[in-house]
């Protein structure tokens, strides 16, 4: 299974950011707390 993370721009060096400018690269919270709690229900079977 994959999921979204998160993207912060503040946590990143100069290069990162200048990459993720580069490629358009969307920073934000992409986490889906309620697929990833179901998929620890699933796993912990």
């Amino acid at each position: 299974m994959m999921f979204a993370g998160k993207l912060d721009a503040g946590m990143m060096n100069f290069v990162e950011r200048s990459l993720k400018s580069l490629l358009k690269v969307p920073t934000g919270d992409f986490r889906d707390w309620d697929a990833l709690a179901a998929w620890a229900r699933i796993f912990a079977r």
